[in-house]
């Protein structure tokens, strides 16, 4: 929801319209002066797979009312996903991603820096017996540690990356640069 449309300029406004080119169930409604029909914003149950009332006729139809324009999904956006044997450093894991997501410093080869809007993985970090889970969104990153890996399970680092820009060889040459001494034999 836009609060209010007046405050935007027509590029910024579109600036969002193409932003919601990410996710092609997503809607924008634009208000003047945050007026907007409660039943657009309250009681979807758009996270209850369970419920039907969020695909309902009746919903879509109310949804519909307040579709300005039709979006389409935006072709820029692309995923990579990686899947590398062997243990990272934590370090150099939290360094690469510094870089990626705050500093903007890993860039296409173009020039262009790197745009990631989501990242998710799981992470085998030397010294450390358990799976780590690492989940981004734009600049903000976090690890979580969580079941310990197998003892004569294969070790993998498995990255998923949503972005703009993305450059398959650029990211693969950076992880690759995290892995430990012990992984490179």
């Amino acid at each position: 929801m836009l609060p209010s449309t007046l405050l935007y300029s027509s590029s910024r406004l579109s600036g969002y319209w193409g932003t919601l080119g990410i996710n092609a169930a997503a809607k924008l409604v634009e208000t003047v002066r945050g007026r907007i029909d409660l039943d657009v914003v309250l009681d979807l149950n758009a996270y209850n797979a369970a419920g039907d009332q969020s695909c309902s006729k009746h919903s879509l139809e109310k949804q519909e009312l307040f579709n300005i324009s039709k979006h389409s999904i935006d072709k820029t956006i692309r995923t990579v996903t990686f899947d590398l044997p062997g243990c990272v450093k934590k370090m150099s894991i939290d360094q690469f991603l510094q870089n990626l997501l705050w500093e903007k410093a890993i860039c296409h080869p173009d020039g262009t820096p790197m745009e990631i809007f989501r990242l998710k993985g799981v992470l085998s970090i030397s010294d450390s017996p358990k799976r780590v889970i690492v989940q981004a969104v734009h600049e903000l990153f976090d690890f979580q540690y969580t079941s310990d890996w197998e003892t004569n399970e294969q070790r993998l680092n498995r990255m998923v990356f949503i972005g703009r820009n993305l450059d398959e060889s650029v990211l693969q040459k950076c992880l690759i640069s995290c892995l430990s001494e012990d992984s490179n034999s």
